[in-house]
């Protein structure tokens, strides 16, 4: 008799609907498998296939490329802060088959990612992101510099990242030393190891590509002289410091090396202390700081810094 009332009871309830409760999740059923790891995983490797097949149309003879270059930055360049390791790969040998007078008139869209790439909360992906950094010096050059945001904003990245931005920042506001004003995360390290000598050496390659003085030009004909007042500047858009097409600008506009070098004198103090104890420490960090100090004092080498007063009426 209690063995066939247990049995009706058991299968009673099977046919029975579970009464959900406020706040609690649903249970699983006893069958229940979890894809969402192999989701993941085939999804990155269609990524890194997708992008593999685009490499091998790119540097195919002649080359294929029927989208054009700018409409592969603009679908790929958000690649850069991808998780998987073997995307950003397979994107970056994709960026450096491209011609580089193709990708130089975007430098600017070009630099927006890189510079969230270096800001990134995955030490992989910035650490990729300077290999971005470095084919982007050697595709745009000139360019980059040129760009809004192209020199200061990149300069803000490079702090941020190796953590040398907040003592700029104490020393603007002299914020005692015995508190510590950082945040709980920090991009960079203080200390050696292979990624902080990469970062010095990267940041030393921008600072020096920045930091160039132009060759002596010579003397103008008459000719010249009047096509370069009156004539039409060179580019792609040399009229984009106007904002008439488009958005306003992502940051200040340095054009020629003296206003670079004004933008660098307030990282001046920070830059050269945190490199002269990279060198001191020695190894690979040491130095490459050790370039990077010679490649400071050589580019603002001449260079007056004038502090403009504000007049009180």
């Amino acid at each position: 008799m209690g063995s066939s009332t247990k049995k009706k009871k058991e299968k009673k309830k099977d046919f029975q609907k579970p009464k959900l409760k406020v706040g609690k999740t649903k249970p699983k059923a006893s069958n229940f498998t979890d894809t969402s790891f192999q989701s993941k995983a085939r999804t990155d490797k269609q990524r890194r296939e997708a992008l593999a097949h685009l490499v091998s149309q790119v540097t195919s003879t002649p080359p294929n490329n029927p989208v054009g270059t700018y409409a592969l930055l603009d679908k790929l360049l958000p690649l850069i802060t991808d998780t998987s390791s073997s995307v950003r790969t397979t994107l970056l040998r994709l960026f450096e088959a491209l011609p580089k007078a193709e990708v130089s008139p975007h430098a600017d869209k070009v630099a927006k990612w890189v510079r969230l790439g270096m800001l990134h909360l995955s030490a992989e992906v910035r650490h990729d992101a300077l290999k971005f950094m470095e084919w982007l010096l050697n595709a745009a050059g000139e360019p980059l510099l040129e760009c809004a945001g192209g020199w200061t904003k990149m300069l803000d990245a490079f702090a941020a990242m190796m953590g040398w931005r907040n003592t700029t920042a104490n020393a603007k506001t002299g914020a005692d030393k015995s508190w510590s004003t950082a945040p709980k995360t920090t991009f960079g390290a203080d200390k050696g190891g292979s990624s902080y000598a990469t970062q010095i050496t990267v940041l030393t390659r921008f600072l020096e590509l920045g930091l160039k003085q132009p060759p002596p030009m010579d003397a103008l004909t008459d000719k010249e002289y009047w096509e370069h007042v009156y004539g039409l500047p060179n580019g792609p858009n040399p009229f984009s410091y106007l904002s008439l097409f488009g958005p306003q600008h992502d940051g200040e506009i340095c054009a020629d090396v003296e206003e670079r070098q004004q933008a660098l004198w307030p990282w001046m103090d920070t830059f050269q202390r945190k490199a002269g104890e990279a060198r001191h420490e020695g190894g690979p960090a040491g130095r490459a700081a050790g370039e990077l100090l010679n490649v400071i004092e050589e580019g603002m080498e001449g260079y007056e810094h004038v502090v403009i007063e504000e007049m009180i009426w």
